[in-house]
This record gives C-alpha cells, structure tokens and sequence, in this order.
C-alpha cells in the first residue's frame, strides 16, 4: 500500500475500522525542543476546559482519548508522539488539533517538518511534509475530525490557530 501524501489543506478519510491513531510529529533539526500538543476542539473551535489541552506537563485527557506519548531522536532528527483513541473521543469533540511551540527560536529554523498518522499495528495511513515555515514560534501540523460520523485527517501546515472547520 502507498502511503497517502498529503499537501497543505488537503484531507483523507480514515478507514473505518481505525480505532487508534498514533500522530508523529516530526523536524530534522533535533538540538530545538519543539512542545508537541493536541487540543481538543468543540464545534465552536474552542477547548472547553484546560484538560483539553495535552501536552508534556499535561499528558492524558480527562477521558483518557488523547495521550502525548513523548518525544525522541530519531535518524531524521526528533519526533513527538500523541496517541488518539478515536472510539473514546467524546462526541462533543469535533476536531484534534496537533500543534506545535518553541520557547526559542522559530519554526523555519527546524528545516523539512513532517506530520505522520500511523495506525495503532504501525501502519503509516498519511504523512505531510513541509518545509514552508519561516518566523512562526507557533504551528500547527495538522489536525484529526470529525466529519458526519467519519474521521479525517487534514494537513494544515499553519502558523498560530487557523480557521477550524465546524
């Protein structure tokens, strides 16, 4: 099976037997630390508490749906990893944004950046790849949705919060 390139915007189903994604988050420049996260959006495009926020400090959802797994070298450079399980997301959870930050230094500066969903066997379903970024401390790789009882994957490939889709 070919592996699912994506491009800035563009989005995939998953398919309907995936029950667990693992999202790897992915720059080759492995001496900056990037902060992995995923926030949890509601239709309106909002989190509805601070436990939608997982991230390193915050590893876990309440619901236990979203878990940062950690982050590691790897050949490549260094990755972050964050594990959804899509049957335990709650329904008022539309989208899984997965996002970036850096304490110092920027987002262009980290060279080829790379946003992967790996199946819960290990099996890549998509991967984004870009090189786009410039002076952004923020950015956001990519996101998982929900989409008329469907899941989807989109890459978003954006500085800061962009337009969420409802």
């Amino acid at each position: 099976m070919t592996l699912p390139t994506l491009s800035k915007g563009q989005n995939i189903p998953l398919p309907n037997d995936i029950v667990r994604v693992d999202i790897v988050l992915g720059w080759t420049e492995s001496e900056i630390e990037i902060d992995a996260s995923a926030l949890l959006l509601r239709a309106d495009g909002k989190v509805g508490s601070d436990g939608d926020f997982v991230f390193y400090n915050q590893p876990e959802s309440p619901d236990g749906s979203v878990r940062f797994l950690g982050a590691s070298a790897t050949e490549e450079g260094a990755q972050a990893r964050i594990a959804i399980e899509l049957a335990v997301v709650p329904e008022n959870v539309h989208t899984v944004a997965l996002a970036g930050s850096l304490g110092a230094g920027t987002f262009g500066e980290l060279g080829k950046l790379t946003f992967r969903v790996v199946d819960g066997a290990g099996q890549s379903l998509a991967e984004y790849v870009t090189a786009d970024a410039a002076t952004e401390s923020a950015f956001v790789f990519g996101e998982v949705y929900r989409r008329g009882g469907d899941w989807k994957v989109r890459a978003v490939g954006k500085a800061g919060i962009p337009d969420w889709p409802v």
